[in-house]
């Protein structure tokens, strides 16, 4: 038998490249000669009038971009999904006009239109119901999908009840379009699998090149980021050696290492270490700001005075003396501001760790807040927003939780609240900030409070 399938394949996507492949692969097998339909729809106007509505328009005119624009795709990724579709499936003719579709009657035994979201209302065009078919014996729907559970532009119901009612074999990808269908004009469509789970595991197998992945892994696909979604497929299962081998990777320095052995001793919810050189002006204030925290929450201040030369030594210590409890000193000869973190990082007392720079301050309820939220959901890190002030406390910008944390590019900036564990084997370098997200992706989960709660100061001179 001969079939024209009447479904998208021209997208720069992967369901819609697997799911024609799948269809075409399946009919071949079963001794049909398979043509796809080579039609092109041109973007039409999209309504939407609700909130699942807008989010389906957005949807679908973001799938039209990525097909479209050379600009945002990698024209390897482009060059593969063309080479993959031409060397698996058979296409007709270019049909562009009614004519070109009626010519098709003569041509085929048989036509079939589905899967994907090819009866969307968001996205209606008819001749994927198979509107030019004259004969509706030789149409069949297999695993079309509407998308929706309503229809809400006007006519459109109308529209799709005549078009799907014409189908002597009627079926759908989804329970809700059989619902929708059922309500239009009473008709049983039949729920379906979709098409690419009618080959078995072997038939994808001979699609895989080259040797599969040597170590259990799990392979995300999501068409947007969604927080619940890569909350449950980030779990790692990172060994300790293959976080060493990260961190050493990224020591800039080749003398250097970033792999330490850090102990852990939690005897705190919140361990927040200061590093201090030459902070006469600024560390008084920074102090008290940690120590004036209204919460229930256990925490210790480690400072640690680098080497300075002016007073700082002097007021580090009067705090010191005044509370021997909150705040505890190292002090040490110069070593640089990663040299300060690792003297405090080498005694881990506090179950989530922070970092505060001696010139800046912590804002009211940045402890309770932060600590309560990440104990809410066991985050392995939690981020804050910043305020930047200068000298004179004159404000200059605010700041929001930074685009290098909601880009999963995470570093240790001031405000977030690690996880102990993940500085247990942490020895932190020059320059090695940016780069740390590769050994902190092991992270389980990243939350972020849309408050901000540490101020820096910029000198003025």
């Amino acid at each position: 038998m001969k079939i024209a399938l009447m479904t998208w394949f021209h997208y720069i996507n992967y369901g819609t490249a697997l799911q024609v492949y799948a269809s075409t692969k399946y009919l071949e097998e079963k001794g049909n000669e398979v043509y796809v339909v080579q039609y092109y729809p041109n973007p039409s106007p999209m309504y939407f009038s609700s909130k699942s509505s807008e989010y389906l328009y957005r949807a679908k005119r973001k799938l039209h971009k990525i097909s479209t624009s050379k600009g945002i795709l990698d024209e390897t990724c482009s060059e593969s999904f063309h080479n993959f579709i031409s060397s698996s499936i058979r296409l007709t003719e270019k049909v562009q006009n009614e004519s070109d579709f009626a010519a098709l009657n003569s041509k085929f035994d048989c036509f079939i239109c589905g899967s994907d979201q090819i009866w969307s209302p968001l996205n209606y065009d008819q001749p994927y119901f198979l509107d030019f078919v004259s004969d509706t014996d030789k149409m069949v729907a297999y695993a079309p999908s509407l998308g929706v559970s309503h229809i809400d532009r006007p006519g459109d119901d109308k529209k799709i009840s005549e078009l799907t009612n014409r189908f002597k074999y009627l079926s759908v990808r989804e329970k809700t379009g059989a619902e929708l269908i059922r309500k239009l004009n009473g008709r049983e469509a039949r729920v379906v699998l979709d098409p690419t789970l009618l080959l078995d595991k072997d038939d994808w197998n001979r699609l895989v090149p080259g040797e599969a992945e040597g170590r259990p892994y799990v392979l995300a696909y999501f068409l947007r980021e969604n927080k619940k979604y890569w909350k449950a497929v980030s779990r790692s299962h990172m060994t300790p050696s293959e976080a060493q081998d990260i961190l050493s990777d990224y020591s800039p320095d080749p003398g250097t290492t970033c792999v330490a052995n850090n102990k852990l001793d939690p005897q705190f919810d919140l361990q927040i270490i200061v590093p201090a050189y030459n902070a006469e002006k600024f560390v008084a204030h920074c102090l008290e700001s940690t120590l004036h925290q209204d919460t229930k929450y256990s925490y210790l201040i480690t400072v640690v005075n680098d080497g300075s030369t002016d007073r700082t030594p002097e007021i580090i210590e009067s705090y010191h003396v005044k509370f021997p409890d909150r705040i505890e000193v190292i002090n040490q000869e110069n070593k640089g501001f990663s040299g300060a973190k690792n003297a405090a990082l080498r005694v881990l007392k506090g179950r989530y760790i922070t970092f505060l720079d001696s010139d800046d301050v912590l804002g009211e309820g940045a402890v309770q807040t932060l600590l309560t939220e990440v104990y809410m959901t066991d985050a392995d890190i939690v981020q804050g927003g910043w305020i930047t002030n200068t000298e004179f406390r004159t404000l200059v910008q605010t700041g929001g939780v930074p685009s290098t944390i909601q880009k999963h590019h995470l570093a240790i900036p001031g405000g977030s609240y690690i996880k102990q564990k993940y500085l247990s084997i942490f020895s932190s370098q020059k320059d090695i900030g940016s780069r740390i997200h590769q050994f902190l992706s092991c992270c389980t989960e990243l939350d972020t409070v849309q408050r901000s709660f540490q101020i820096w100061f910029m000198a003025t001179d």
